[in-house]
């Protein structure tokens, strides 16, 4: 539910359940499979389905649920990511692998019995604990949210000072009159 929120907010591609071998490596294969689950729930959206028999029509219901269970998180994936987050390495190995056979940075929530430095930005803490996993993801957000700050909003926050020379001299007895 935390990746979710964190993929769902920036709209970034996820996965919940184990990363299927050859999604990062082999993603030419996988983008076809991904064009095929969309093609077939279209389908069936639009009603295309209806004339095949009831038990082909179960048949793409089975074939759909599994489908979107693998694919549906990495829909808006068009390429290879620039960098990948893990929240548990022991259950994602081969997304470690893939990611260090194309050299993608990895940033992971490492716990006691990962290694470190088998990652380029380990986050040392629990990931079995779902309140410290729901912690470092409020965290993170806020943390993007601060550095993708519209650009008109970061030249609002900065004051210009005026050169000297642009300043008048005004007198004391002046400038108490105008307050």
């Amino acid at each position: 539910a935390a990746i979710e929120k964190i993929a769902g907010h920036f709209n970034l591609p996820f996965v919940t359940t184990r990363l299927i071998g050859g999604t990062l490596t082999n993603f030419k294969v996988i983008r076809e499979r991904i064009d095929y689950y969309l093609t077939l729930k279209s389908k069936k959206e639009k009603g295309e389905l209806g004339k095949y028999t009831k038990k082909e029509r179960v048949d793409f219901d089975k074939e759909l649920e599994k489908l979107a269970i693998k694919f549906d998180g990495l829909v808006s994936l068009s390429r290879t990511p620039d960098a990948i987050f893990i929240v548990d390495g022991r259950e994602h190995e081969t997304a470690l692998r893939e990611a260090k056979r194309l050299e993608i940075p990895v940033v992971m929530i490492n716990d006691t019995d990962d290694d470190p430095k088998i990652v380029q930005y380990p986050i040392i803490a629990s990931d079995h604990a779902r309140s410290g996993i729901e912690w470092i993801i409020d965290r993170l957000i806020s943390g993007i949210e601060a550095v993708q700050e519209p650009e008109a909003a970061r030249e609002d926050a900065i004051v210009k000072i005026p050169e000297t020379s642009d300043i008048e001299a005004v007198k004391p007895e002046e400038a108490e009159a105008n307050i």
